[in-house]
Formats: C-alpha cells, sequence, structure tokens
C-alpha cells in the first residue's frame, strides 16, 4: 500500500503546484488581488480535488478487483447462456470486444478535448451495455450463433462500463465523507475556468497556431459543459422539483452559451491581445464563481431554451422496448405458439425491428406490431 500513498501524495502535490502556477499567469489582475485569488484557490479548488486524487490513487488496486471481477463475471455469463455456441466462434467474439475497446480509446486519445474524449468512450460503452443485453435476449430466443458472438463481444466493453460506474461511485462516497465546507458551491467550474484562463494566456504569443486555436477552442467547449453541469446544482435540488431544476438548468445553458462565444474570438484572432482579452474575461468569470456570484455570469448572458432530454431519450428508446416486450410475449401466445415456425418468423422480426428502430424511431410502433404479427398468421 506504500507505493500508492506515495504516488497518491506526488500526484495532490503536482495538482497543487500545477493550479498555483495558473494562478500566476492570470493577466489583468495587480498583486493584491493575485495574492486574495491565489488564497481562495487553495481553499476551494485545491483542498478538494487534491483530496480526490489522493483517494483515487490509493484505491486504484480495488478498482483493478472490481473490474476483473466484473469482466470474469460478465464473460462467465455469457458462456453460460451461449454454452451450445463453438468456442472458436465465443473466442472470436471475445477478442473483437477487447479490440474495439482498445480501438475506441486510441481514436479518443486523439480528440481535442475532455468533454469529447469521454462523451466518445461513454457512448461506445453505453452502447455495449445494451448490446449485450439485446444480443443476451436474442441468443436465448434464436439460438442462433451470430447472437451469441455478439455477446461475448459485447461482454468486455460492457463488464467495463459497470466497473468504472461502480468505482467511480465508490470514489465519491469517500470524497464526500472526508470532504470538509469550502463555502462554494461552483467548485469544479472555478478550476475549469482557471486551467482555461491559464491556458490561453500562457500561449498568447502563439496566436497564430492552428494546433494551439484547436487545443483552446476544445478547452473552451469542455469549460461550457463544466458550467451547463454544475450551475444547474442538480445534487442540491432532488429529483422531485422539476420546476426549480427547470430554473437553474436554463440558468446554466445561458451561462453556458455565453462562454461558448469566446471560440469565435479565438479562432478569428488577429493578434495576441484577441487571447488576451478571452483570458482576462475568463478570469472575471472565475472571480465570481469565487465568490459564489451567480448574478454577475449571468448579467451579459444570451437568451436559451433548454431542451428535455429525458423525455427526447425516453420517445426515442419507447420504441424499442415496445418492440423488445412483443419479442417476448407475442410467441407465447397459442395462436402463434402452436406453429414453431410463425413464432421464430415473429420473434426475429420484432427483434430487427427494435435493432432499427434505435436508427430510425417511429411513433407508430403498435401498428407496425399488429403489421408484422398480421403478415406472420397464415390467412384463412
Amino acid at each position: 500500500m506504500a507505493p500508492f500513498r506515495r504516488a497518491a501524495v506526488a500526484s495532490s502535490r503536482r495538482f497543487v503546484c500545477e493550479t498555483m502556477q495558473a494562478v500566476a499567469d492570470l493577466p489583468g489582475i495587480d498583486t493584491a488581488q493575485r495574492r486574495a485569488l491565489r488564497t481562495k484557490v487553495r481553499r476551494i479548488v485545491c483542498r478538494p480535488r487534491a483530496t480526490t486524487l489522493y483517494l483515487t490513487r490509493i484505491w486504484t488496486p480495488i478498482y483493478w478487483v472490481i473490474s476483473m471481477m466484473t469482466v470474469l463475471g460478465a464473460l462467465t455469463g455469457t458462456a453460460i447462456l451461449t454454452k451450445g455456441l463453438e468456442k472458436d466462434l465465443a473466442a472470436i467474439g471475445a477478442l473483437s470486444g477487447v479490440c474495439s475497446t482498445g480501438l475506441t480509446i486510441l481514436v479518443s486519445s486523439r480528440l481535442n478535448g475532455r468533454y469529447r474524449r469521454s462523451r466518445l468512450l461513454r457512448i461506445y460503452l453505453q452502447a455495449s451495455f445494451l448490446l449485450y443485453f439485446f444480443s443476451v435476449l436474442a441468443h436465448s430466443a434464436l439460438k442462433q450463433s451470430w447472437t451469441g458472438v455478439t455477446a461475448a463481444a459485447a461482454a468486455f466493453p460492457m463488464a467495463l462500463f459497470i466497473a468504472v460506474f461502480t468505482y467511480s461511485i465508490f470514489v465519491a462516497v469517500l470524497v464526500r465523507r472526508r470532504l470538509g465546507t469550502t463555502g462554494n458551491i461552483y467548485g469544479r467550474a472555478a478550476r475549469s475556468t482557471l486551467e482555461t484562463a491559464a491556458y490561453i494566456a500562457r500561449n498568447k504569443t502563439r496566436w497564430d497556431s492552428s494546433r494551439v486555436s484547436r487545443k483552446a477552442v476544445a478547452a473552451i467547449e469542455d469549460l461550457a459543459r463544466a458550467y451547463q453541469d454544475t450551475l444547474a446544482l442538480r445534487s442540491r435540488i432532488g429529483l422531485w422539483h422539476a420546476d426549480v431544476f427547470s430554473q437553474t438548468a436554463t440558468e446554466a445553458l445561458r451561462i453556458a452559451h455565453l462562454v461558448r462565444g469566446h471560440k469565435k474570438l479565438i479562432v478569428c484572432a488577429s493578434a495576441e491581445t484577441d487571447f488576451q482579452r478571452v483570458a482576462e474575461s475568463l478570469t472575471g468569470g472565475l472571480t465570481a464563481l469565487l465568490e459564489n456570484d451567480r448574478a454577475t455570469l449571468l448579467a451579459n448572458a444570451p437568451e436559451a431554451t433548454r431542451k428535455e432530454n429525458l423525455k427526447i431519450l425516453i420517445k426515442h428508446l419507447m420504441p424499442v422496448v415496445l418492440f423488445t416486450s412483443a419479442a417476448i410475449v407475442l410467441p407465447m401466445i397459442p395462436p402463434i405458439s402452436n406453429q414453431e415456425k410463425i413464432a421464430e418468423s415473429v420473434r426475429l422480426t420484432l427483434i430487427v425491428a427494435a435493432v432499427l428502430s434505435l436508427v430510425a424511431p417511429r411513433n407508430d410502433s403498435s401498428a407496425r406490431i399488429l403489421d408484422i404479427v398480421g403478415k406472420a398468421m397464415p390467412s384463412k
């Protein structure tokens, strides 16, 4: 445990040093303001993040244990469910799952911005999670080799998703127990603002570099996402007060749009002063965040309309749920179950329709189900 403890302490100290250097690089503030800002940043930004880094490093062995247990459990469950499958096909499926995960991680590492990388990985792992259960359902119903290979391919990334999700919750609970009050509710957004402003200020002499511009734009997009998540204050509202969350989320979206407006200034920069102006603007936002001054952030924010993402998701997934449920229930109805070929045809058609509805969902799912059953049933 001692090596992990030393690595955890070193990681925390390195973060504190880098953060203090970022404060020193901020433009547009005098010595007294910088001294006061350094004190606030150390209390509000450094202490929570350093604690998180420390605990994450300390519990790294637990993460690997959870990951290995989850992966082995998923592969074992897949082997049991697809026991009629040839070993070579199962091995090919598992190997393809490992290779696809590695390729996704490699591609994501080439992207600019933490948000884009995490979004790609999250979409891939969540898709694998859904694909695993669809494949297990299809294999139990159809007993086809391709469904077993698909389940084996999705087992590894699905298990990785569960392991990362479980470990993230585990560390989050530990961090909440260890952290004291900082007197601030926008710490994550403040940290992202500090890092972005410092990066732009350090690279203002390279304003004509396309590489610097791309990284700055990606950093601003990550910052806007951090504002959108942090300033919505979901954790302080709970699940049963949608009216309050609608207001805070809309305000967070307005501030995020204001932050995104700096991307054009970076892209269209024609001198160092353009980068300087963006860095100073972000420094002003950092000061407001450290003082919990939400009104200042909203002063120049444009109007925005928030999309109801949950409703959109439910509308998108409802056809999938209906088709999958129909694939399970309809073949059990006596007029269909008495004829094995018809039952298999209905089941296969509905499973294919469920998969296709993920790409092009439609609202007339019930009519399509009745149409499928009508075509499958023999005419009198």
